[in-house]
């Protein structure tokens, strides 16, 4: 029996012996203080000895060897950890540390780590706060480590706020089940590369992501997921992210998802239509103050385990359109109690809502009502055939019958019509009412000579939209103007009624008797007269026609 003193202070460990490749001693816990070496193959890439360690002038300073830890067992420096700055491994190629070496490193105030990179973590299982706290810790090179057999590694780097990169990429995740806040609290951290991780069996990646808030990018689109049950918080408070892709994620074992998205405030959109939601409970929320979301598709979700909604879409400023068309009742959970809708949408500016017939909304959901000002009336409407305030929308949805068809509430707007003449007789005619109204488009006064109203178009020059006398037109929001459009009528032409020919007037023979047989003498004077009368018919023919011309035409 050998004791081992290590740093002044006897250091106590137990080794699994299946841990060790063939070569290696192996220690076994014997007593307090004292640690025994059994026979076993000799491993000569790692030292069997124990690594001597030491703190001087804030200086952690670790020789070759082998740690091995089992679950519960402490590091041997933790106590001291407190006042170190720096950690130097002496000889980091024959370092080897195996099993569940948790807060190993967690010192608040380390800045660097030399050579750690090299040091042979493949035998650890449990890498749980391993970094945890290091917060002025500005540079951190384990980019070659082989974490194969790594199952645990919650709050691995939790709160090293002062790292800016981490490169984890080529790391071998496959055994990898829990993740929780894994690389929470790296508030300083602008890169991070982990699209190539195998997270085939990963379960848990509660608050995975949290607070990350300087990461700008995070790519997750490949994860494979079809083991993960939490999700809570994973994403909570990346502020700087400005697009996430968890389109093709398989989330039919996903459970937890309170928070999952909070505080994401620099996405624009997400598209989760593909989502399989029926495990899925507690969804507190999971959208809450993503200020810059404008769309977001999870119309489709199975909703009927949902046990709690409460604050789902609440800060959602940029938010105005909400599809929730495939929903189901929020009425009642699975366990017969009343879904949790508090604040469901408090703070969103939703201007159209869309929801089954069967959907029921609480009264704290928090729907907000409808502006009142020059551009919209205060209230709620539904394809201009229902309108009302919030709250009678709410109760409406209370109230009505249950069927599958589905309603989009809208913010109601103002609206005129004005039918312009375009040309006809009369002045334009405006129609004060609000969006969604319909009418039907008739024959108006307005007239035309000579041409009929033949359809109304929203162009004055016909190029326009057109609309067939008869037909209905739903009102837009605004003001609108619809154009007449005439067509010519065709007019008869006016044809002169036949008039009686004036017949001549034979001229007299001076010799001929007039009258009582005598003959009237021929004078100089006669043939002008006979013009004289002549001229008269002619005069009085013209007027007649003149007449009856004119009387033709105001007929």
């Amino acid at each position: 029996m050998k004791q081992v003193k290590v740093g002044g202070a006897a250091i106590v460990f137990a080794i699994g012996i299946a841990a060790f490749p063939a070569g290696t001693p192996v220690l076994a816990l014997n007593a307090p203080g004292n640690v025994e070496f059994s026979a076993a193959p000799m491993r000569s890439e790692a030292p069997a000895a124990t690594p001597e360690w030491n703190i001087a002038e804030n200086i952690l300073t670790i020789g070759p060897g082998t740690f091995t830890f089992a679950p519960g067992d402490s590091i041997p420096w933790s106590k001291s950890l407190w006042n170190v700055d720096k950690i130097i491994f002496t000889d980091p190629t024959h370092t080897a540390i195996v099993g569940t070496p948790r807060y190993m490193f967690s010192a608040a105030n380390v800045r660097t780590i030399e050579g750690i990179n090299d040091v042979d973590v493949s035998g650890v299982t449990d890498m749980g706060f391993m970094f945890a706290s290091t917060r002025k810790l500005e540079s951190l090179d384990i980019s070659d480590w082989d974490v194969s057999n790594v199952v645990n590694a919650d709050q691995m780097f939790w709160n090293a706020t002062s790292l800016t990169s981490l490169d984890v990429s080529d790391w071998d995740t496959g055994a990898l089940e829990n993740a929780s806040a894994m690389f929470a609290g790296m508030t300083a951290l602008t890169t991070l590369d982990v699209s190539g991780w195998n997270t085939e069996v990963l379960q848990d990646a509660f608050r995975m992501f949290g607070d990350v808030s300087s990461l700008t990018t995070l790519d997750v689109g490949s994860w494979t997921t079809g083991a993960l049950t939490s999700a809570a918080q994973m994403f909570q408070g990346m502020s700087s992210v400005a697009a996430l892709d968890v389109s093709g994620w398989n989330t039919e074992n996903l459970i937890q998802t309170r928070e999952m998205f909070h505080g994401v405030s620099s996405v624009t959109s997400l598209d989760m239509s593909g989502w399989k939601t029926s495990k899925f409970e507690v969804m507190g929320g999971m959208f809450a103050d993503m200020t810059s979301l404008e769309t977001i598709d999870v119309s489709t979700w199975d909703t009927t385990g949902f046990a709690s909604v409460n604050e789902m879409f609440a800060g959602l400023s940029s938010l105005t359109e909400l599809d929730l068309s495939g929903w189901s009742d929020l009425g009642v959970s699975p366990l017969g109690k009343s879904v949790d809708q508090t604040d469901m949408f408090a703070r969103t500016p939703l201007r159209s809502l869309t929801i089954p017939n069967h959907m029921l909304l609480a009264d704290e959901s928090a729907l907000g009502s409808p502006l009142q000002d020059e551009d919209f009336t205060g209230k709620w409407d539904v394809s201009g055939d229902w309108e009302g305030t919030t709250e009678e929308l709410i109760t409406r949805t209370q109230s009505r019958e249950r069927d599958d068809n589905t309603e989009t509430y809208l913010w109601q707007r103002h609206a005129t019509l004005t039918l312009n003449p375009n040309g006809g007789a009369g002045d334009p005619i405006t129609i004060q009412s609000t969006a969604n109204k319909k009418f039907t488009l008739t024959e108006s006064t307005f007239e035309l000579l000579n041409a009929k109203l033949a359809s109304w178009n929203m162009l004055a020059n016909g190029a326009g939209k057109s609309y067939a006398i008869g037909d209905t037109f739903v009102l837009p929001a605004g003001a609108t103007t619809l154009y007449a459009q005439w067509q010519d009528v065709p007019v008869k032409p006016v044809i002169d009624p036949p008039t009686e020919p004036v017949k001549p007037i034979k001229p007299v023979d001076p010799t001929t008797t007039v009258t009582g047989g005598s003959k009237l003498a021929r004078t100089g004077s006669e043939p002008m007269l006979v013009g004289i009368a002549s001229a008269a018919v002619l005069v009085a023919g013209g007027a007649i026609v003149f007449l009856l011309r004119r009387r033709t035409r105001n007929s």
